[in-house]
């Protein structure tokens, strides 16, 4: 299973490369800066989201009376 801090990562990792990629990308004409700064945004968004449930991940498992969660979000329970 993959961990929110490691998801987190992949995200910053994903955005930096993004940073360098999308500017050459819009001059060079292959993508519209506008789809650029959708499709960064929508990546901000989900590293958002990511840490705030770091943030509230105990406030997450109580609620979700288990320690693992993620093994609900992934389907793998067996009251699923």
């Amino acid at each position: 299973m993959i961990s929110i801090a490691q998801q987190i990562s992949e995200v910053e990792r994903e955005l930096a490369q993004r940073r360098e990629v999308y500017p050459r990308l819009v001059a060079n004409h292959k993508m519209r800066q506008s789809i650029a700064d959708y499709q960064t945004e929508r990546m901000q968004a989900t590293l958002a989201t990511l840490r705030w449930i770091q943030k509230h991940e105990v406030a997450i498992k109580a609620a979700a009376g288990t320690p693992d969660w993620m093994q609900i979000v992934a389907g793998n329970t067996e009251e699923s």
